[in-house]
């Protein structure tokens, strides 16, 4: 028998851990012993978590990749779970994903089941792009459900994660013209933001801590910094102005981070 980890879900914010009960007592139910875990991510564990605003991120690891009839039954269960609670509508992030795709994620493509804010649940192929994702749950998830992160996750070093976000900063300049609304410009800030902090710390924080350092790093983008964190509540119309600024900030960060990276990269090898 696998050792079970202790639930963690008391160390949530008391906003989300009802929701998080409703996930667990209903992802159980429909994989029974197929279900490894459940853990939580994101805002709702490295703080800055914002009730009635903040997404619950969730990764459910299964013995094997979900099917089209979990699929329905999952869609089921959402749709019901925010009928429950409107308030939680669209904020209930879950990837269900099979524990040998986790193993692989590097070398191979693979699907899960995923539903997140703005999208259907709807299977997606995966694979080294979820990096970050899987880092946070290793370096400081939380198990509400199930075995230890050891038993399910692969091993990623503080390095390793620092080089992909090095790598993958400048990912969003391909899509800010695609980027429709003043939301996704903001969320193109706050994670390019995140990215320039873990470049010069090698650690992870919420966007809005890595938005609040950034501004005071640089001065002249508090502005942008502010709208961005206020658009995360309060959407305005998209722009010319407010897409050239978002343009202009993501660049300048892609290139301090090409422009500093041989210089930083001793401090964060990719094999700690």
């Amino acid at each position: 028998m696998q050792p079970r980890g202790e639930s963690m879900i008391d160390s949530l914010p008391v906003s989300a851990r009802g929701v998080a009960t409703q996930v667990i007592a209903g992802v159980r139910e429909i994989f029974g012993v197929r279900l490894l875990g459940i853990y939580a991510y994101g805002s709702a564990v490295v703080g800055d978590f914002d009730p009635g605003v903040s997404d619950l991120d969730l990764t459910a690891v299964l013995t094997g990749e979900a099917t089209e009839l979990d699929l329905e039954s999952l869609r089921n269960f959402h749709d019901q779970l925010a009928a429950n609670d409107l308030g939680w509508e669209h904020r209930v992030e879950v990837q269900y994903i099979a524990r040998d795709a986790l193993t692989t994620f590097r070398s191979q493509r693979n699907r899960m089941i995923n539903i997140s804010p703005g999208e259907p649940i709807h299977f997606i192929d995966t694979g080294i792009e979820w990096l970050a994702n899987w880092y946070f749950i290793v370096d400081h998830g939380l198990v509400l459900f199930g075995l230890p992160t050891s038993h399910t996750f692969p091993a990623i070093s503080g390095g390793e994660f620092v080089s992909f976000a090095r790598d993958h900063a400048g990912d969003w300049l391909a899509r800010l013209d695609e980027l429709d609304g003043s939301q996704a410009q903001s969320y193109a800030i706050l994670t390019n933001c995140r990215a320039l902090y873990t470049h010069r710390t090698g650690q992870q924080v919420s966007k809005i801590r890595a938005a609040t350092w950034v501004s005071e790093e640089f001065p002249h983008w508090k502005d942008a910094v502010i709208d961005a964190i206020a658009w995360r509540i309060r959407p305005q119309f998209h722009t010319p102005e407010t897409a050239s600024r978002a343009r202009l900030m993501i660049e300048t960060i892609v290139a301090i981070i090409e422009r500093e990276r041989p210089y930083l990269a001793e401090r964060f090898p990719v094999k700690d």
